[in-house]
């Protein structure tokens, strides 16, 4: 069941122009997720974190673009930046547990892509979601309904 229900909560996600994830950040390691960035379309970026496990709940923050730093954080338990958006590209939402040698972290964090008039950018890929018959057919055989997801504004 677990298997049908995350890959249905990511086209939802996706759907939105909301991406959210939660992600552990080992101890002694930097991680950097990237969120790639069209500037027809795009012209806002919010990143949102919080440090839901491990340790003392703090962590490094970097946003990158290319080789430059443009918004850092440190030891924050939470957080969150908005810029404009002036370069396409892909942007790198880093998380830093290097100063931690023996405590992972868990961090929950959300990316909001924001067009002209400061909506999220809504990329409907729900089309792209295949269809499994079978799947669809052993479900209603157990009496298995999964519906839409959809967004709240």
């Amino acid at each position: 069941m677990k298997t049908v229900i995350i890959p249905l909560l990511i086209v939802a996600l996706v759907k939105c122009g909301e991406f959210d994830f939660t992600v552990e950040v080992p101890a002694g390691k930097f991680q950097c997720f990237f969120q790639p960035v069209d500037i027809s379309k795009h012209k806002m970026l919010e990143v949102a974190y919080q440090v839901i496990d491990g340790g003392d709940l703090n962590i490094n923050f970097m946003l990158l673009h290319g080789g430059s730093v443009i918004k850092q954080d440190a030891m924050k338990t939470d957080g969150g930046h908005r810029i404009e958006l002036n370069q396409a590209g892909d942007y790198q939402v880093c998380f830093d547990n290097t100063f931690s040698y023996q405590t992972r972290k868990v961090v929950f964090f959300e990316i909001f892509l924001f067009d002209a008039n400061g909506n999220v950018d809504e990329n409907d890929l729900s089309a792209m979601a295949k269809t499994d018959l079978d799947l669809q057919r052993r479900m209603n055989e157990l009496g298995i309904t999964i519906g839409d997801f959809s967004c709240l504004y």
